[in-house]
């Protein structure tokens, strides 16, 4: 159904196997009352379960003469730093990875099993 609708085949293999990992989270009142058309929480929801340090955001709904605003994905820090000074090593290597990954415009598609 995903690559019916034109997504690509990577980014649906990805969703698909989303699926097969865990149950779903539900919580009442946000299945058929979220709009999918204006909120991406559904998505969010599912790729949350799954990942917990790092997460791969889609695109925000676009607001009228909005920006664009692509995929993005989130560093979370980890669970337990022991000390201040591994947290500030946490956030700085995000930094210059982040730079490594703009500078070098890399690509990091790999496929999934």
């Amino acid at each position: 159904k995903l690559r019916e609708e034109g997504i690509e085949e990577p980014l649906a293999k990805h969703i698909a196997h989303l699926f097969v990992r865990d149950p779903l989270v539900a919580f009442e009142g946000s299945i058929e009352e979220v709009d999918d058309t204006a909120s991406v929480e559904h998505f969010e929801n599912l790729n949350s379960t799954n990942w917990q340090t790092l997460r791969w955001k889609p695109p925000p709904p676009r607001k009228m003469c909005g920006p664009y605003i692509g995929w993005r994905t989130e560093f979370r820090s980890m669970e337990v730093q022991l000390t201040d000074f591994e947290n500030a090593a946490f956030t700085a290597f995000v930094v210059l990875l982040t730079r490594v990954l703009l500078i070098f415009d890399l690509d990091f598609l790999l496929p999934l099993s």
